[in-house]
C-alpha cells in the first residue's frame, strides 16, 4: 500500500479466517478513532489476490481512498466551504471520491475470485444514508455465496450499524472493541 504513511506494527494484525460459505458472511471490525484499524487491515491484505475493497487511512495530506487491487488513491477531503461536498461534522468530503470508491466496489463485490471486500469505514455519514450507505445495501442484497465482507466501524457504532442494515439476520462477527 503505497499510499499509506505508517507501516503496521507486529501485533496489529487482522487474523480473521472464514471456510468458504453457501452464504455471505459479515465482519465488523469495531475500534476507536486512529487505533489502527486501517493499518491492520492493511497489512493483513497486503499481498493477498482473494481481497478488494477500499481503505480509507488518514494521511499527512487528509484522507484518501485507496483501491486494495490496484493501489489506486483518491483523495477524500474538501475544503469545508466546497460546493457539493458531503459535510460530518468538521469534516468535508469529495462526492467524486465517493462515487470513484464506489464504482470499485460494485465492480469486485460479484467477483467469483474475491473472498473478501473490504469497506472502510461504516460510520456517521452511512447512518444518515450518504457516504456507502448505498452501496452497502447492493451488497448486503447481492448476499454472494462465498464472500466475506469486513466493514471497518468506530467503535460505539457497531450496534448501531447492525441495526441500521438489519445485519442480525446475517449473524455477524465483530471484532475488536465490541466483541
Amino acid at each position: 500500500m503505497s499510499c499509506l504513511t505508517k507501516e503496521p506494527r507486529p501485533d496489529q494484525t487482522y487474523s480473521a479466517v472464514a471456510p468458504p460459505s453457501p452464504h455471505m458472511r459479515i465482519h465488523l471490525l469495531s475500534g476507536p478513532i486512529h487505533s489502527g484499524k486501517t493499518t491492520r487491515l492493511a497489512a493483513w491484505s497486503a499481498g493477498r489476490s482473494d481481497v478488494a475493497g477500499i481503505l480509507s487511512p488518514l494521511r499527512t495530506d487528509g484522507r484518501t481512498f485507496i483501491d486494495i487491487r490496484s493501489g489506486a488513491c483518491f483523495p477524500m477531503e474538501v475544503g469545508i466551504t466546497a460546493p457539493d461536498a458531503v459535510r460530518i461534522g468538521r469534516y468535508a468530503f469529495a462526492p467524486e471520491a465517493f462515487a470513484w470508491a464506489v464504482e470499485r466496489l460494485l465492480a469486485n463485490a460479484p467477483r467469483p475470485d474475491v473472498r473478501w471486500l473490504i469497506i472502510d469505514e461504516i460510520g456517521p455519514l452511512e447512518l444518515l444514508g450518504e457516504g456507502f450507505d448505498g452501496v452497502l445495501r447492493d451488497i448486503i442484497r447481492l448476499n454472494r455465496p462465498g464472500l466475506n465482507l469486513v466493514l471497518v466501524v468506530r467503535e460505539g457504532l457497531a450496534e448501531q450499524v447492525i441495526g441500521h442494515y438489519d445485519l442480525a439476520r446475517l449473524n455477524p462477527r465483530v471484532f475488536g472493541e465490541e466483541q
